[in-house]
């Protein structure tokens, strides 16, 4: 695993922290995505299914969370 994998990997890991933490009624996945370090939404879903084969939405949904997309 290079250096950027393992930024993205830990980046994902956070957001999925947060997602099990936080009050998400507060918070869209576009904020949590740029809280996290990613500065576009597209890398950010790309990365995020990359690492967890599945999309955030479908993350959230498997785990009855409830998000705003943006």
């Amino acid at each position: 695993m290079n250096f950027a994998n393992f930024i993205n990997v830990y980046r994902v890991n956070e957001i999925k922290k947060r997602l099990n933490q936080e009050n998400l009624s507060k918070y869209t996945l576009k904020a949590l995505s740029e809280q996290c370090g990613f500065s576009s939404k597209t890398t950010f879903y790309r990365v995020f299914k990359n690492v967890t084969g599945m999309t955030p939405l479908e993350y959230c949904k498997k785990m009855n969370l409830v998000i705003k997309e943006n």
